[in-house]
């Protein structure tokens, strides 16, 4: 018989419980950390390699919460994650401010880069500057929904963080 928290709604993320769907998370980032070591270590990106695999430990510290019942297992991936979530925020922050302002230190690598690439040709300011915000602007929308999902995947870690905690 399933413990009597096991039915709370508090404990239900996408119709399963959160500690199926924590596994689930778990089990598809540490896959995706791998394949991204691999692909990091295949072109010689030592650091990028390097982060994927603690990243790896980190999605598999909930498989092994998971495992071996230990609550305090969940903790890699809630601070790793709860700290990413923040300089996400911040990141966004950031690059609205610059989206509506458009200061001179973002918009002169831009000018010299025009003219190096393209020597001969001449550009209309204000066609350069709606294509930097329209880049600046699908940034920010892929940021903004990457983080919608991060946060949700924290929320769903989190609640199975909390059920074991109560279970335990």
């Amino acid at each position: 018989m399933a413990p009597p928290l096991y039915d709370d709604s508090k404990y239900q993320c996408c119709c399963c419980h959160v500690e199926r769907f924590a596994w689930f998370i778990a089990f598809i980032g540490a896959a995706l950390c791998l394949l991204g070591a691999i692909g990091s270590f295949l072109t010689h990106q030592w650091p990028q390699g390097a982060v994927s695999i603690i990243n790896f430990f980190v999605y598999f510290s909930i498989i092994w919460a998971q495992h071996k019942r230990e609550a305090p297992l969940y903790l890699p991936f809630l601070i790793i994650n709860g700290i990413s979530l923040i300089l996400s925020v911040i990141g966004l922050i950031f690059l609205i401010v610059i989206f509506f302002w458009l200061p001179d230190f973002w918009m002169d690598p831009i000018h010299d880069q025009w003219r190096k690439d393209f020597p001969d040709k001449s550009y209309n300011e204000g066609d350069l500057v709606t294509g930097v915000r329209v880049f600046i602007g699908i940034y920010i929308f892929a940021i903004f929904i990457g983080t919608l999902i991060a946060a949700a995947f924290y929320n769903a870690v989190y609640r199975a963080y909390q059920y074991m905690k109560e279970t335990e």
